[in-house]
This record gives C-alpha cells, sequence and structure tokens, in this order.
C-alpha cells in the first residue's frame, strides 16, 4: 500500500523542492498562508493600489452551497475595507476562467452580505486570475474585465475581474513579479520582497515535511511494537511471525493515516495529497472518508 518511506528521505525532498516554484500548487500554500504582507505586496502591484492593505489571509477556503456549486479558493484575502480578494495561481490553459471568475465573485458576495443588510454594505470582490500561458490577457500585462454600459461608463459594482499575464516579464514591477512567479531560485529574483519570502515559504515547507517523516517513522515503530507484543502474547512462532506481518501493516496503515491528515489539515486536497505522499489514491480517499482510522 503506498511507496515506502524512502520517498520521504531528506535528498529526495531537497530534489523537489529545489523544482518549486510559486505555481506549483503546495508551495503556493505554504507562500500565501496567513501571510497579508507578502499579499499586500503582490495585489498592490496587481491592482496598482499602492495604499491597499491586508489583513486576513486564508488558502483553501471553501464556501458550501447546499443547493448548488460549492467553491475552494486558492488564496482569498480581506482589506481593512472589508473587500474582498480572490487569487487563483492558473498553471494550466482552460477555457473557462472568465466563468469561474464571475462564479466566485458571487459567492463571495452571496457568504459575506449578512443578512437582510442593504445592497450598499455588499463587498466589493476582486478576482485575479494568475496565468501562466497569458490566457485572456489579450497580450497586455493586466487584463481588467469590469461592469459597463453602452456609452462605456464604468460601474462599481460587480466582480472586478483581473487576468494577469504570466508570460510579460519585464523591467516592470508587474513583469519582475511575473518572473520570480515562475523562478525556482531566490538569488535569481527581481523582487527583494519576493526573494525574501520565497525563501521562508521553502523552509517553512522543509519543516512541514520533516514533521511528516517524524509521523511517519513513529507511526511505524509503533505499529512494530504492537505486533510484537501481540506475537509474544500468543506464546507461538507463527503467532509473533503473524503479529510482526500485522503490525508492519498496522504501522504503515498507520503512518500513511497520520501523513494523510496533516497534509489534509493545512489545505492540501486529495490529489495533490496523492501527487506529494506516495500513497495511493485509493487509500487517500479511504482516509479522507474515515474508512482507515
Amino acid at each position: 500500500m503506498g511507496r515506502s518511506k524512502k520517498n520521504f528521505t531528506r535528498e529526495q525532498l531537497d530534489e523537489a523542492y529545489s523544482q518549486m516554484t510559486v505555481y506549483s500548487d503546495v508551495l503556493s500554500q505554504v507562500f500565501f498562508k496567513d501571510e497579508p504582507e507578502i499579499t499586500t505586496h503582490i495585489l498592490r502591484i496587481i491592482l496598482n493600489m499602492p495604499d491597499l492593505s491586508v489583513t486576513q489571509v486564508k488558502v483553501q477556503e471553501e464556501i458550501n452551497n447546499p443547493f448548488g456549486h460549492s467553491v475552494r479558493f486558492d488564496v482569498l484575502a480581506t482589506d481593512s475595507q472589508n473587500n474582498f480578494y480572490n487569487i487563483e495561481i492558473q498553471n494550466a490553459n482552460s477555457p473557462n476562467l472568465l466563468r469561474r471568475a464571475d462564479y466566485y465573485g458571487a459567492a463571495i458576495k452571496m457568504k459575506h452580505l449578512k443578512k437582510k443588510a442593504d445592497y450598499l454594505k455588499m463587498p466589493k470582490a476582486f478576482v485575479i486570475f494568475i496565468v501562466k500561458d497569458g490566457m485572456y490577457c489579450e497580450g497586455l500585462p493586466v487584463n481588467r474585465i469590469l461592469m459597463r454600459d453602452d456609452a462605456q461608463k464604468i460601474y462599481d459594482v460587480g466582480t472586478q475581474i483581473y487576468f494577469v499575464n504570466g508570460q510579460l516579464q519585464d523591467d516592470t514591477p508587474l513583469g519582475k513579479l511575473m518572473h520570480d512567479f515562475a523562478c525556482n531560485d531566490p538569488s535569481q529574483m527581481r523582487d527583494p520582497v519576493m526573494a525574501k519570502h520565497f525563501r521562508g515559504a521553502i523552509q517553512r515547507k522543509k519543516n512541514m515535511d520533516a514533521i511528516q517523516m517524524k509521523l511517519y517513522n513513529s507511526a511505524v515503530a509503533d505499529g512494530m511494537e504492537k505486533g510484537l507484543k501481540k506475537g509474544r502474547k500468543e506464546g507461538r512462532k507463527e503467532g509473533r511471525e503473524e503479529g510482526r506481518k500485522e503490525g508492519r501493516e498496522e504501522g504503515n496503515i498507520s503512518a500513511q493515516c497520520k501523513i494523510v491528515e496533516h497534509m489534509h489539515s493545512v489545505g492540501m486536497d486529495e490529489q495533490e495529497i496523492v501527487r506529494c505522499s506516495g500513497v495511493s489514491a485509493e487509500v487517500v480517499a479511504k482516509i479522507l472518508r474515515g474508512i482507515y482510522k
């Protein structure tokens, strides 16, 4: 079941870290998680709002809709004026981004306009897709989609949608930012704020994985000890062998449960857990559904 703990050696983890960028799903969650400072810096550049101040940041925030389609945001930030900023990191080409952006903005406003509140109290929603291949950007650094009438008058209502072009990496602040999103070496980054925070995110990710390795080894050892005790209690050779076998299996399952549950607790979804943990998709699904405990 799953891969061996050799997949969690420091050498292999270091190799994986060396390939990660902010576009990497697992690292982006660590990069933005509970980090108002870097989120403020990025949004100020993209939106050209130098006075913007982010007060709260959540990753993998969910809005559940019992009557229809639920959503999960890569990053959801709030500013000091109670406006909401959804940042989505888009690696792959997708034809439905505009519809998704519109729906995400509607979901934010639906949840955060309080019951019986006047529509004037509706929070502003900004949905920002940082698009690696530049789709929907029309060759521009940032392509804004706003509500306007036939006379081209822009209205300060509706979701404000921004598509940010990851392909344009010039010497402007935004171009430097897009370069750094795709860069895996902080020493080569052009924005010093990004470089500093990227180093910190990599270190936090390493610390998280070190905890996972410790949990795995501890669980395997615990399972082996339980198996040996079971074999001694039965007092027969075959009992001891069977106990060792069951102990190894139990330890392996216990280790996988701890790793999967830990990854899920920090906001990783099922596919990301399968990709990063080495645990099979079938086992991950059973653990998350409570079949294995």
